[in-house]
């Protein structure tokens, strides 16, 4: 699958939801209680998902559940953790109200990094 493709399946997935995929402390969950799911947790088949994946970052790259995740990701065919990470900081970082332009940000430069495509959507 494109970048693109994967960006716009993740866009659609994500605005069709409306809402963050959280615990019931609010913390950001691959997969939620509720059976909601975050933008690369919507991409994680369900033979593949482990709840030992939850609390992992894709911007915080130690510790067993990242070691964890990455094998996953990687089993499902999802080996481009640069852009994974942009799609989960839309997700987790982003009010619902502004995906949309997040997204359509993310599309217009796929191919910079996380830390720039941050700072040109948020200025931080």
């Amino acid at each position: 699958m494109t970048d693109l493709k994967l960006v716009n399946m993740v866009e659609q997935f994500l605005l069709t939801q409306g809402e963050r995929a959280v615990d019931g402390l609010g913390m950001c969950k691959y997969r939620s209680p509720s059976g909601l799911r975050c933008a690369v947790g919507c991409l994680i088949p369900d033979e593949l998902y482990t709840k030992n994946i939850e609390g992992a970052c894709l911007n915080q790259a130690y510790g067993p559940e990242y070691d964890e995740l990455v094998k996953v990701l990687g089993a499902a065919g999802l080996t481009k953790l640069a852009l994974l990470e942009k799609l989960q900081f839309i997700h987790d970082e982003l009010d619902v109200r502004r995906w949309k332009g997040a997204f359509k940000a993310l599309r217009e430069n796929l191919k910079e990094s996380p830390a720039d495509f941050i700072w040109r959507v948020t200025g931080e």
